[in-house]
């Protein structure tokens, strides 16, 4: 579970939040529960805060996108003037130990506002993280955006009174959104039955319902996905790990899945067995011959490669940001695991490293020779491609058992 959201949490993970506030109006207050790296007696109403943009940024230490922003953070603050803008950072429901300490071994440039209660975040109508949001002199609401969008010319020119057109961050749920998602759960308490122990529905996607994923309340949702992800999902392998024998599926899929205790979702049997059931498909692991990658490190590698400073509930990301490939607080097995997602093939490690490490190189994100290449130049990870036994998951159909 940790892993399901830490890699693909980080980009679709949401929380059921209301919409952002309006453009140009005046934005909510910041009642932090805590403040961190500010003067003594600093105030963060508005009135306080006049004559300066504010630029937030929401994040927490686990968000792996969130801990690979900072760079880009502290290199926007120190390009523009600290008496015209001001950064903090809003740290969602962690203690201040634990951001005083991480703030330690890896600065961020501002004010640390600690938000353990999501007050401040439920204000702001905050879902999928990292964000930043923008509030002008007079303090009315600008924009919120991602993090890797922002630009110091754009900051400036909000400073200036221009109209200036921000890459929107992903939209957060409204209200009503809301509200009919929990219907089922207000009529089960209406009803008075007790919450399921584990029920799971899987229904055909309308035309044009939009990808999802989210989870809430010991309720796990997907939207709009196809039966190769939903059995990948469910069994918690790649696609590439995946021999397809079943029948040419192409349509999506909507489930729905509550459980209590949701961490044991991903190694509960009858989750798996209920999904290829309702799919009538038959799935069961083979060992095949095959076509793949051998992740291993030469000589460079004891140079290159550095030890992560993070701790083991810090962020973990592997993938594209901005002109780089960063492989954040993260061992050899998991990064192989996560490098099979992009070349789509099986990565079997055998670099013989068990620490956890932290990669940063120059890469195109689509130019996987490219890519190939710096990992081996300027990391000292070599992938070659072999012919190899590797464990497979084998997807049938219920019918013929044989898919042909």
């Amino acid at each position: 579970m940790n892993k399901l959201f830490v890699f693909l949490a980080l980009l679709f993970f949401a929380q059921f939040a209301d919409a952002y506030p309006v453009k140009s109006a005046p934005a909510p207050p910041l009642k932090f529960t805590r403040m961190l790296n500010a003067p003594a007696g600093t105030k963060t109403d508005w009135a306080s805060l006049r004559g300066k943009v504010v630029v937030l940024e929401f994040w927490t230490t686990w968000c792996g996108p969130c801990i690979a922003s900072i760079r880009h953070w502290n290199e926007l603050a120190a390009q523009l003037d600290p008496a015209k803008f001001q950064f903090i950072t809003v740290n969602q429901g962690q203690s201040a130990d634990k951001i005083s300490e991480f703030i330690q071994r890896k600065p961020m440039t501002g004010w640390a506002g600690l938000d353990r209660d999501f007050r401040v975040s439920e204000l702001y109508g905050v879902g999928p993280i990292p964000v930043t949001m923008i509030i002008d002199q007079k303090g009315r609401f600008v924009a919120a955006t991602t993090p890797e969008d922002l630009k110091a010319e754009d900051l400036n020119g909000v400073y200036e009174g221009k109209e200036v057109q921000f890459a929107s961050a992903p939209e957060t749920k409204s209200a009503a959104q809301g509200k009919a998602e929990t219907n089922s759960a207000g009529e089960v308490k209406a009803r008075g039955d007790q919450r399921p122990v584990f029920e799971l529905s899987l229904t055909p996607a309308k035309p044009g319902t939009k990808p999802f994923t989210g989870v809430a309340n010991d309720t796990f949702e997907r939207r709009a996905v196809s039966v190769m992800d939903l059995i990948a999902n469910a069994y918690q392998v790649d696609k590439a790990r995946i021999d397809w024998r079943g029948r040419d599926d192409q349509r999506l899929y909507n489930l729905r899945v509550t459980m209590e205790g949701l961490e044991r979702l991903w190694s509960f049997a009858i989750y798996q067995q209920d999904v290829a059931l309702a799919l009538r498909l038959k799935v069961h692991k083979e060992q095949e011959t095959r076509k793949l990658l051998v992740l291993r490190t030469n000589e460079n590698a004891r140079e290159l490669l550095k030890e992560t400073e993070l701790d083991g509930n810090t962020g973990k990301l592997c993938g594209y940001y901005r002109d780089r490939f960063v492989i954040q607080n993260l061992g050899m097995e998991d990064a192989a695991l996560e490098l099979e997602k992009l070349f789509g093939v099986p990565v079997l490690n055998e670099s013989g490293r068990s620490e956890k490490f932290d990669v940063s190189v120059a890469a195109r994100e689509g130019d996987l020779a490219g890519l190939k290449e710096s990992l081996e130049k300027e990391a000292g990870l070599v992938l070659t491609e072999e012919e190899k036994p590797v464990e497979m998951l084998v997807v049938e159909d219920e019918e013929s058992g044989t898919g042909k």
